[in-house]
């Protein structure tokens, strides 16, 4: 059977019996409702009050509505994120409308409120090993959620949003870009230990990483040198060595990609005295050169080189060694990869 425009439905006359009500086409924007039984135990005949000769039954829908699940996860790993929190907002992309009073929730470009108890919340910060919510009055967290989580306490309903990152976790650079995404009609979702429906997105960050471009110069002070004694057309065997200076965790779980003190990579310079060092973590590093080429002397003093989030950042440095007429020089150049990342530190660490 199916309902007219006004919402009613009507069978033939039914034979006595149980009978099961299965909802097999649900409205739009609409929960399916639960199979429910009724029973027929008296013939029309025997009714007197025709009012009740009809047995009236009345269906109840649900609007469709979801609880949002937002997963913070490093881009490049899929590791969870869980050492430190991140904080989002949720826009309505369109006019968000009750089916059922057609009246409007939010309109287009509001942002979502939750109001749980006397406190009204407009952010949404994942659950992390070091939480921190004091300054955000207005956001949400829960520490029941899993660590690197957050669910909205109260379900979404149908519409369009998108979702905007406002502060990312530490070590890691901010969202590209707004996430677009649709509570709608089609119930995939996941469902929670009551039933009700969940939608999971995994919201991806990168980690920055640092690049160190690195030249070697070859300078005579003394003009009177014998050039012979040193050839320097190709310095393709003098090598430099990067250790860890400290451990460099991953900031996602804070799991050590390099102990302190660990070789992150042995490098020999081009024939030209150039080297490229690329991907290097968040962390301090020492750099040394550990052979060099006949007529040269190595400095054996070790560069650090700290890289920190704390916006694009490059700078130079030359370091000289002297050894009687001839002076080598380095010069070093770290960088980012083109995004906001590393204020670079350089210093000597001593003789």
């Amino acid at each position: 059977i199916n309902t007219d425009k006004t919402g009613n439905a009507y069978t033939e006359m039914l034979p006595y019996g149980k009978y099961v009500v299965k909802e097999t086409y649900t409205p739009n924007d609409y929960e399916t409702a639960t199979d429910f039984t009724f029973t027929i135990s008296q013939d029309e005949s025997e009714i007197k009050n025709n009012a009740q000769k009809t047995l009236r039954i009345v269906v109840n829908n649900e609007q469709l509505e979801s609880y949002l699940k937002l997963v913070k996860k490093d881009k490049t790993t899929g590791k969870i994120v869980t050492v430190s929190s991140a904080s989002f907002k949720i826009k309505a992309t369109e006019d968000i409308i009750d089916r059922a009073t057609k009246e409007i929730i939010w309109h287009k470009g509001d942002y979502i409120t939750q109001k749980i108890g006397m406190t009204t919340y407009d952010t949404f910060t994942t659950n992390s090993k070091n939480l921190i919510i004091s300054e955000k009055k207005h956001s949400f967290s829960s520490i029941f959620d899993d660590l690197g989580t957050v669910v909205t306490p109260l379900k979404l309903p149908v519409g369009n949003y998108q979702i905007e990152e406002i502060e990312a976790p530490e070590g890691f650079l901010d969202l590209e870009e707004n996430i677009q995404f649709e509570i709608s009609s089609i119930k995939d979702y996941d469902k929670d230990k009551d039933g009700d429906y969940i939608k999971t997105i995994e919201v991806l960050n990168e980690q920055p990483k640092a690049n160190i471009d690195l030249t070697k110069e070859i300078v005579f002070r003394n003009k009177d040198v014998d050039l012979s004694l040193v050839d320097i057309s190709d310095l393709s065997k003098i090598e430099f060595k990067i250790t860890a200076k400290e451990d460099i965790l991953d900031k996602a779980d804070n799991s050590v990609i390099y102990k302190k003190g660990d070789v992150v990579g042995n490098y020999n310079l081009s024939k030209e005295g150039k080297l490229e060092i690329n991907n290097l973590p968040i962390g301090t590093y020492n750099l040394e050169e550990t052979k060099t080429i006949d007529g040269l002397v190595i400095n054996k003093e070790p560069i650090e080189i700290a890289f920190k989030k704390e916006g694009l950042y490059g700078e130079d440095i030359r370091v000289e060694t002297e050894f009687d007429n001839l002076t080598t020089i380095h010069r070093i150049k770290a960088t980012g990869d083109g995004r906001e990342l590393a204020r670079v530190r350089i210093c000597w660490i001593g003789i």
